[in-house]
Order: structure tokens, then sequence, then C-alpha cells
């Protein structure tokens, strides 16, 4: 009992004494061989490999030595104390071979990873990692290659798809189960193929479990119409049974130096959002086709046909069709009716908008009044008087007795005037000594009919001749816009 109790007791210390150790999380060569292959893509990834040279508190490794597995989303691990523990029986064991190892999903394991190491992260980028986490499985018999012609009817058909997996986009497909005729303008077409992604089911036979279009495009322009050479090959849109595989297209497509979307959907809007060696570029893309087609299968990016139907591009023709039609016709754009114009959005397509002088009343304030009726009156400045006409203004005039001297002679000698009291000056009686009188033209009001409008206050518009309207100057008087908003008027996104 009592060498059973001592036992107890040291096992006990042991744990107590492993929980204040120190220790560094660690990874199976197999697991590092995985992060260094997505780290320069993932920021998760390349935190966890910075993390193997960092402490931590043994009680705070609950995930440790992680290890892959056979499946492509699973990873194991165990608790560094849980180690501890079978390393103080033995220490020769491998933590990769210790029993008791717990199975877990990349995503979740990652996360208590991060978040251990202080990182902050988004969910989509944690997506982003286990997809490309996954990317880089063990993909024994799974083979790219790329078809063409005849070929690309083939794999398009649902019976070739792989049957042990049934979800993903190309499950969901609205192409999957079509007449092969819906084909015609790729299969017959020079500057089309199918770059397909095949695993060999139980029998050996290989079946498609992800696609994507590639173009040879004719023709791809940037903003300004500038030509961009940089690229011969375009790969449209991916559909796959497996989202972690869409990684596996996006590899292929770079590594060969391809263009590829940024946004993996059918959206027009983004249709011309691509990237290139990791960089991002609008681009306009017309590729050649076969002329006129029975039928056409609903296109994601290259979604609009010209006139003459042998050219598709991801921006709009003028009198053109749009292809996102599943019973395999030819659409129009709702917005325009395929005519490629729009209504012009500041005349609403009447050419003709409200004349920004007159706001469309066709008369305007008049300038010289002001829009008053009336202005100052032009003779007295709009005082209401005028200077006296007899004195001039200066309210007095030469007394005409002495002659403005102030003296007159008397009896041989010079005395004061008596009637200018010797100023030489009397009060002017016409204006009593005001020097001004009242205005004749205004009556004395100070003011006069404006003689520009004629006392009405306003004037016609000489911008828009009194119509109340001009020339739209956004549309130039067209009524239309030079392009639709939802087809030709991508080619403004660029």
């Amino acid at each position: 009992m009592i060498k059973g109790y001592k036992s107890f007791q040291i096992r006990q210390k042991l744990e107590e004494l492993s929980i204040l150790l120190e220790g560094y999380v660690e990874y199976s060569t197999l697991f590092k061989e995985k992060l260094n292959m997505i780290k320069s893509k993932s920021k998760l990834a390349d935190f966890l490999i910075d993390m193997e040279s960092k402490e931590y508190d043994d009680k705070d490794l609950k995930n440790n030595y992680i290890d892959v597995t056979e499946k492509e989303d699973k990873v194991t691990f165990i608790s560094q104390v849980k180690f501890n523990n079978a390393e103080s029986k033995d220490d020769d064991i491998d933590p990769y071979e210790l029993k008791g190892r717990v199975e877990i999903g990349v995503g979740r394991c990652v996360r208590a990873l991060a978040e251990l190491g202080g990182l902050k992260f988004t969910d989509k980028e944690l997506e982003d990692f286990v997809n490309l986490y996954k990317s880089k499985a063990d993909n024994t018999g799974e083979e790219f290659k790329l078809v063409k012609g005849e070929e690309i009817k083939y794999w398009y058909k649902e019976e070739n798809y792989y049957e042990d997996w049934g979800e993903g986009s190309l499950s969901s497909s609205c192409m999957r189960d079509v007449d092969e005729e819906y084909f015609d303008i790729y299969s017959d077409s020079k500057c089309c193929q199918l770059l397909i992604l095949t695993r060999k089911d139980k029998d050996g036979e290989k079946r498609i479990i992800g696609r994507a279009l590639v173009w040879n495009p004719s023709q791809m322009l940037k903003r300004g119409a500038v030509k961009f050479t940089e690229a011969q090959y375009f790969m449209d849109r991916i559909y796959c049974m497996r989202d972690s595989d869409e990684q596996k297209f996006k590899n292929f497509a770079d590594e060969n130096g391809w263009l590829r979307k940024v946004h993996n959907n059918s959206d027009n809007l983004k249709g011309m959002i691509l990237t290139l060696k990791g960089e991002e570029v609008k681009l306009k893309i017309v590729c050649k086709v076969k002329g006129d087609c029975e039928y056409y299968p609903y296109m994601d990016t290259l979604k609009y046909l010209n006139e003459d139907m042998d050219e598709i591009s991801n921006i709009g023709f003028h009198d053109g069709h749009v292809l996102e039609d599943t019973e395999g016709d030819r659409g129009s754009c709702s917005d325009c009716d395929g005519s490629g114009r729009g209504d012009c959005g500041e005349c609403n397509g009447g050419g003709d908008t409200s004349c920004n002088d007159c706001d469309g009343n066709g008369e305007v304030d008049c300038e010289e009044c002001g829009g008053g009726g009336e202005i100052d009156c032009r003779d007295c400045d709009g005082r209401g008087k005028t200077d006296c006409s007899t004195c001039d203004g200066s309210a007095e005039l030469e007394c005409q007795w002495c002659d403005g001297s102030g003296e007159v002679e008397r009896k041989g000698k010079m005395k004061e005037c008596v009637h200018c009291e010797g100023k030489g000056k009397k009060e002017c009686k016409d204006c009593s000594g005001e020097g001004s009188q009242e205005c004749e033209d205004c009556d004395g009001r100070g003011y006069e009919e404006c003689p520009e409008c004629e006392g009405s206050c306003r004037k016609e518009c000489e911008e828009c001749g009194g119509k109340g309207e001009e020339e739209c100057p956004e549309c130039e008087g067209s009524g239309g816009s030079r392009f639709c908003d939802d087809c030709t008027g991508l080619i403004n996104r660029l």
C-alpha cells in the first residue's frame, strides 16, 4: 500500500511539474511540407510555420505534434501534457506514434493554433487556408487534361461525372443534362478548349470531378483600347464537385501563365476582373466562334454574342445578344433590348433638359433691375432731387446790388451792402437756399421704370430663347447614352 501510494505521489508531482514547463509547437514532416507549399498564398500557413520557433505553456498546447491523415481535410494531434506524461515513462516514445492521438478537422485545429498565437483572421481566410491545404492532398488517380472538339461535349455529360461525390458547383450546373448541340459553340471553335480534372472510379474508369473552359482570345484590351499581350490563354469559371479542387485549377492556371477570373461566378459586372501572376487586371476579351448555332449554352463570362453571331465577349455588343438562357436560346439585354444603347440618364431619352439658366421657366430675372422692375433714377441718381438750376446747387446767388463785392458806394464812400449784409451773396429764392429741387424725371421718388424689362421684372432667357429647355449636354441632344449600363456600358468599368 505504501509503495503504491508513493508511486501515486510521484506521478502527481510529475504532472504538476509538467504543467509548469514550457514547450514548442511541433509538426510532422508531411504537415510542414504542406504548410510550406501554401505559405505564399496564406498568412495562416505562414504564421503556423513561424509558431514553431516560439515557446508556450505546456498546458496551453492542447493541439500539438500535428500530423496529416489519409483524409485530406483531417489531421491528428495530441496534447503536450499527455505527451509529457507518456514521455515520463518512456524517453524514446514517438509523439506521432503515440496511442490516443485525436483526429480533428484541419480548419478547427488551425483555428485553435492561430488563436493561441494571437493571430487575428477572418472566416474567409480560414476557409481559403483549408481549400489550399486540401488541394495539396494525395491526389493519386487524379489527372488534368485539356480536351477540345467533340470531347468537350463528352465531358459535359452528367453520366461521366464521378459518382462517389454528389456535391459542389459541377453537380448543380444547369448544363449538366442538356443536349450536346448546346455545346457546338465550344466544340466547333478553334479558340476553345476544356480543362478537365478526372479521377478513377472503383472500376478504374476516368470520371470528371472538375472542369473549366480555356479560351485563346482573338483580342484582349485594357482601358483606352490598349492591347494586352502578357498572356495567351484565359481560364473561365471553374466547376468542381469539391470546393477545394477549385484551388487546383487556379494553381494549374497560374503555373501555366494563364489569365483567370478573380470572382468565380457569372456576375457580368465582375466578368472583366481577372488575375495574372498575382496581379489584378481588367480586360475586354473577344473570341472568334462558329457562326449561327441552333442552340447556345448558358455562359458565365463571355456571355455577349455579336450581331453576326461569330464573336463572343465579356462586354456587350451594339445590336448583340446575351447567352444566359438555360433553354438554348439567344437572349437580349433586358435594359436596352439588345441595342447596346441606353436612354440618357440626364434627359431620360428626351434629348433636352431644363435650361440651367432659367430652370426651365424660359425667363430670367432682369439683370438691369435685379428683378425689381425699377432702377435708380438716372437723372438724380436715386436721390429724388437735382441741383437747383438757378444756383447750380450752391444755394446762393451773387448779390445784384453790390455785384458780389459786399460794398456799395455812397456819397463817395464805400459802405457795406445792406441787401446782402456785406456777404456779397444772397439766398437763392428758387430753392429756398437748399441748393436742390425735386427731380422732374422721377417726381422726387428717386427711381424710374426699368427700361430693359419695361417694369416687368423678367426678360426672355437668352440661353434657351425662352423655351425653357436646352440640348442635353450629356448626350448632345441624341436622347441616348453611348452605352447601355448593363451590357456595352461594362467597357466603362475597365
